[in-house]
């Protein structure tokens, strides 16, 4: 899918275009792990974009549901938001030439998803 609906670029600010492409990777009973693709660089974007098509991403404290939060720390033993960039692809700011930078999943996550089997 795509959400294209305008959010604030910064905090306070006035909203501008955000649009963001995700797909479902895996479901966990009513929990669906998804891969969020932000098209635009908007304050919170991904975490945003979920919320206003009523999927809130577990652990999130400003845009999620405290209940579902304590869910998955009591079930799972997650205690931080469950995001995680796994790449970015940038402009090198001398150089302009394209970089991705990848960062593997960390324990604190790859362990709740395991249990789910939804970890690769």
């Amino acid at each position: 899918g795509r959400i294209d609906h305008p959010i604030p670029r910064r905090e306070d600010g006035p909203r501008v275009p955000a649009a963001t492409s995700f797909r479902r990777l895996g479901v966990f009973e009513r929990y669906s792990l998804v891969e969020a693709r932000p098209e635009t660089g908007r304050l919170h974007q991904v975490r945003r974009h979920l919320k206003h098509i009523s999927h809130p991403i577990v652990g999130d404290v400003n845009y999620g549901k405290g209940d579902i939060n304590r869910l998955f720390r009591e079930r799972f033993g997650l205690r931080r938001l469950a995001l995680h960039a796994a790449s970015l692809t940038l402009l090198h700011p001398f150089t302009g030439e394209s970089l991705t930078l990848e960062a593997p999943l960390t324990d604190d996550l790859r362990g709740p998803l395991a249990e789910m089997g939804l970890c690769p």
